[in-house]
């Protein structure tokens, strides 16, 4: 597996879906939480993704034992996700770049991660037949 720090678009559009979802106000919440920041900030979206941007680098550090890293800067600037299918796209290659070292340990993976659950399992349980093939 080759890791690499993904675009800044990729935690772009992730924010973006989640500032704009009024449903995802638990899950920015807990991101918040993990990443010990206050929602309230003027820059939460900005240092939230700086955060995930971070977590990236130290996971592709930890990939290629390599001491300095990649370009460390990140700015937030929202780009919009035309379904959750793309955001969740999105956050799921974000973890998949993440699983190196012991980023997967970090609280921040922790919240992106249940994010990316919460998003599979909300968009499977709006597909076709969801209702009528449980068996309960």
């Amino acid at each position: 597996m080759s890791a690499y720090v993904v675009n800044h678009d990729t935690i772009n559009l992730i924010l973006t879906f989640l500032k704009m979802d009024r449903d995802n106000q638990h899950c920015t919440r807990r991101l918040a939480e993990a990443a010990e920041l206050e929602t309230t900030d003027p820059d939460f979206w900005q240092k939230l993704g700086a955060s995930l941007h971070m977590m990236d680098v130290r996971a592709v550090n930890a990939r290629y034992r390599e001491d300095e890293p990649p370009d460390s800067t990140y700015t937030y600037c929202p780009k919009l996700a035309h379904s959750k299918i793309t955001a969740f796209t999105a956050a799921r290659c974000l973890v998949y770049q993440c699983t190196e070292g012991d980023v997967p340990e970090s609280p921040l993976y922790k919240a992106l991660h249940e994010l990316s659950v919460n998003w599979a399992f909300d968009l499977v349980r709006r597909l076709p037949g969801y209702e009528t093939a449980s068996a309960w």
